[in-house]
């Protein structure tokens, strides 16, 4: 039985051990199982957070403002942003295997040496730049920022658009330069309007006394020519300083071109037609019409000569002069330094020339630049536009092409008060003999004797002043009374302006006539006259002064 107790136990215990190792393995496969499918599960993860980067990658990639690109060490493009279609005429496809200098302008190999000798550049300036037989476009400024791959040695970065940083520091370092020239100007105009002053008076008096054809009147008459167009000189180099002396009122700049449009018939030669175009009912603005004149002068001589510069047989000879209005906008105030936002007054004037490069457009407004031969040009005469434009508070574009002309547009301030267009009556040359008693005060000896001879000559009765002091004490006493104080608005000791208020205080009823060659805002704001200042700007003439005398006696 014990036998047989045995062999029956036997088979139990096999079929226990099975069972055991069969949960084992149930439960083995279950971990298994399990273990499978957390990891699958962490998989789906990592291939959902892989296809999130993915997908943010692609998201920057594709949306990015700067250009994002790869080159190998050999200067190839490996990689380049969609945003490089925003810079050059290619599609990115088109870019890919090319070397970098297709886009570039730089020195390739000095270019890799300098990034793989650093592994990290920043702020390298270079020019995006690209022509082929389908595209050619200008240069864009631009700054490269990367660094090298630690494996594969390839170069990695990124590239940003500064044309427009670019373009404001050259306005901004033009206009300094405008700004540092007009403070030399300004700073000897008053000495050397006072010589030519003198030079001008004693060449009108020599004339005067000299027989008609003697050739001492033949001299003084060179001299005289001489010196007036040294003035205009002068007066060019204040206007383009902003210096020049202006009494502005409200004009329609449609009249003023009309009215002048015979003047600009016989400057401009018969064979160059010129057109008018001016927009009705376009707003007033507040000006100076003798400096607009000037403007649209300087202007349609400066379209003609560059007309005259094209030689091709048969070729256009047109100047078109065209006025109408324009709202300036924020956008373009930040592209232009010193323009202004809101409604503006244009005044256009377009030749037919040669045209330009954008090199020398850049130039045009520079005193004393010019591409006209010896003798043809002073190159002040754009340099005067611009002056007068600014202290106006307007603002001027060119654009030229070689070849295709030019066209400089003017934006004036447009203003919403009647124009006044009244023209002033020029009073007779010569006042009655002993109308009227004239204290002269002035510094400069030579300017002093000429204006008290020709004011004698003419019947005045002058009491002279080199000085301030010297002015009052002549009159504190009370035996002199004059009718007009003619007084020089920069002197040493005490100024114009100054000596007219302690002379106002003795005499209120006398008349007040200032003379400069350069105000230094003693009577002005910005060039700009203060109302009901009697002013006369040196150097002048015999005829000048003795008009402005006539016409403030009777004012």
């Amino acid at each position: 039985m014990a036998r047989f107790g045995l062999l029956v136990k036997t088979p139990i215990l096999e079929t226990g051990y099975m069972i055991s190792c069969i949960l084992m393995i149930l439960l083995l496969s279950l971990a298994l199982a399990d273990r499978i499918n957390h990891l699958k599960f962490r998989a789906r993860l990592s291939d959902q957070a892989l296809a999130k980067s993915e997908k943010k990658y692609r998201n920057i990639f594709n949306n990015i403002q700067d250009v994002y690109f790869e080159i190998s060490t050999k200067g190839k493009i490996i990689e380049i942003s969609p945003s490089a279609n925003r810079f050059f005429p290619f599609k990115r496809r088109e870019l890919l295997g090319e070397p970098i200098t297709k886009i570039l302008t730089l020195d390739l190999d000095a270019f890799i040496h300098k990034v793989v000798n650093q592994n990290e550049v920043t702020n390298f300036e270079t020019k995006l730049t690209s022509s082929s037989d389908r595209h050619s476009f200008g240069a864009i400024h631009a700054i490269f920022t990367g660094s090298t791959h630690q494996t594969s040695g390839k170069i990695i970065g990124s590239l940003r658009d500064i044309s427009k940083q670019k373009k404001l520091e050259q306005q901004l370092l033009q206009s300094q330069k405008m700004e540092a020239i007009g403070t030399l100007t300004g700073g000897i105009s008053h000495d050397f309007n006072n010589l030519l002053s003198a030079i001008i008076g004693n060449a009108e008096l020599g004339r005067l006394k000299a027989e008609k054809q003697s050739r001492a009147y033949e001299k003084f008459n060179k001299i005289y020519k001489s010196a007036r167009k040294a003035a205009d000189l002068t007066r060019q180099l204040l206007a383009f300083s902003r210096k020049q002396v202006i009494q502005p009122k409200m004009i329609n700049l449609n009249t003023v071109i009309n009215d002048m449009f015979h003047i600009l018939r016989r400057v401009i030669e018969e064979d160059i037609e010129i057109s008018l175009n001016c927009a009705p009912d376009i707003p007033g603005i507040i000006a100076d019409s003798a400096q607009i004149e000037q403007i649209i002068m300087n202007l349609s001589v400066n379209a003609r000569d560059a007309i005259n510069e094209n030689r091709e047989p048969g070729s256009n000879r047109h100047i078109s002069i065209k006025t109408g209005t324009i709202v300036l906008d924020d956008a373009y105030v930040v592209k232009h330094l010193e323009s202004r936002v809101g409604p503006h007054v244009k005044l256009c004037v377009c030749d037919s020339g040669i045209g330009m490069t954008q090199e020398t457009a850049g130039r045009i407004f520079d005193p004393f630049f010019t591409t006209k031969k010896k003798d043809r040009g002073t190159g002040l005469g754009l340099s005067t536009v611009f002056g007068i434009v600014k202290q106006n508070k307007g603002s001027l574009q060119v654009y030229s092409e070689p070849g295709n002309g030019t066209t400089i547009t003017i934006y004036w301030p447009a203003s919403d008060q009647p124009a006044d267009d009244t023209k002033q009556k020029q009073s007779s040359i010569t006042p009655p003999k002993g109308s009227a008693t004239i204290l002269l005060v002035e510094d400069d000896d030579g300017v002093r004797d000429y204006a008290t001879e020709i004011l004698s000559e003419v019947g005045f009765q002058v009491i002279t002043a080199s000085d301030g002091p010297k002015a009052l004490d002549s009159i504190k006493n009370g035996k002199l009374k004059p009718d007009i104080l003619f007084t020089d608005v920069i002197m040493p000791n005490m100024r114009g302006p100054e000596l007219a208020k302690h002379v106002q205080a003795v005499i209120p009823d006398i008349k007040i006539l200032f003379a400069s060659g350069y105000t230094d805002n003693h009577i002005v704001k910005d060039g700009v006259l203060d109302p009901g200042i009697n002013f006369i700007q040196k150097p002048f003439s015999a005829k000048e002064i003795i008009q402005k005398i006539n016409q403030v006696l009777k004012s």
